[in-house]
């Protein structure tokens, strides 16, 4: 993990990746590292029927306005948020 090398730094994004993989590592070690992906219903129940509790996160990402009025009142209640 020598990221110093004759007075020069990695990019940051360098720097992350390897925090994110030593991340990954701790937690696939203490058995907390997610799946990612299951194949049918049953394997995904299997999975969460042997954990204790389920933590989801989700990210807030941006969407068009509609432009038809109906829609526009169908997702939007017209207050703005602080």
């Amino acid at each position: 993990m020598a990221w110093f090398v004759a007075g020069t730094r990695p990019p940051l994004s360098a720097a992350r990746d390897e925090g994110l993989d030593i991340l990954r590592a701790a937690l696939r070690r203490a058995d907390c590292l997610p799946e990612r992906g299951f194949q049918s219903p049953a394997e995904l129940q299997c999975y969460f029927s042997k954990r204790r509790a389920v933590l989801l996160a989700a990210t807030e990402f941006a969407t068009q306005r509609p432009q038809e009025k109906a829609a526009q009142k169908a997702r939007y209640s017209g207050k703005k948020t602080k």
